[in-house]
């Protein structure tokens, strides 16, 4: 597999579920980098574009139509139960940001950004055990900037059943070594906006699955596991809801791009 350092400049925070321990953030340099050239932006703007759409209902349908794949019938079916299922303004809203996601890409990028390995998972994390043990990851090919909240609300939707705290617990214990490593350097300013927005984006990417689980699930234990799991990124789904309304008024008649 592939074993990647980031750049030095740039720092890396990252969790991982240690036995016994706290997840901690885990950073390679010293700082944070708040902007990048207009080119780089617009670059980091489509690939989190490309990210969050990957698996939109119009793409699976587009590529399920080209090439039969039960895996993509799986994701259209979580997504069908959207409606259903969501408030109709986190409804409303995810369904323009599936449609095209840039303005929320657009909106985070206005916050001081992070090397991100965006493909948190069980095999991709390790522990370096010794005199200062550390954590490792693997498989950098996705990796990108954004702002750390992305990198955590993957974590915490990856790692759901692992957690050995509470989320909004295990969120203090993130803030609070963020705030060691960058030397204070945290405010609310960007923290909070960041935070409210990130888990739109896991949402674009994964919600279809615990929508699926939801609605056909086999065993009524696993169906109410995932809305328990559903209730707690919905609570969170309306604050960036709100964050929204109070950049501009989502509107089913105004384009998805005026709309931060």
């Amino acid at each position: 597999m592939d074993v990647a350092t980031p750049p030095r400049e740039v720092a890396v925070l990252a969790m991982a579920p240690c036995a016994g321990r706290l997840p901690r953030p885990y950073r390679i340099g010293a700082r944070m980098v708040a902007m990048r050239s207009p080119h780089e932006t617009l670059l980091m703007i489509k690939i989190h574009r490309c990210c969050y759409t990957s698996l939109s209902p119009a793409m699976c349908r587009r590529e399920e139509a080209r090439s039969p794949d039960d895996f993509l019938s799986l994701v259209v079916r979580g997504w069908d139960v959207l409606e259903a299922r969501a408030e109709p303004d986190s409804a409303a809203l995810l369904g323009h940001l599936l449609v095209d996601p840039q303005p929320l890409c657009a909106a985070l990028n206005r916050y001081p950004q992070t090397r991100i390995h965006q493909d948190i998972n069980l095999g991709h994390i390790g522990v370096a055990h010794g005199t200062h043990p550390h954590v490792v990851l693997l498989d950098w090919q996705f990796r990108g900037c954004a702002p750390p909240a992305v990198e955590r609300a993957t974590y915490l939707s990856e790692f759901a059943g692992l957690l050995p705290l509470p989320r909004e617990a295990v969120i203090a214990q993130y803030r609070q070594r963020l705030v060691h490593h960058l030397d204070g350097r945290v405010d609310d300013t960007w923290w909070r906006p960041q935070r409210e927005l990130a888990p739109l984006g896991n949402f674009l990417r994964s919600a279809w699955a615990d929508l699926l689980h939801i609605a056909h699930d086999e065993t009524e234990e696993r169906r109410a596991l995932f809305r328990d799991e559903w209730a707690w990124w919905s609570g969170h789904i309306f604050h960036a809801v709100r964050h929204a309304r109070r950049c501009v008024f989502l509107s089913p008649r105004r384009h998805v791009n005026e709309a931060w």
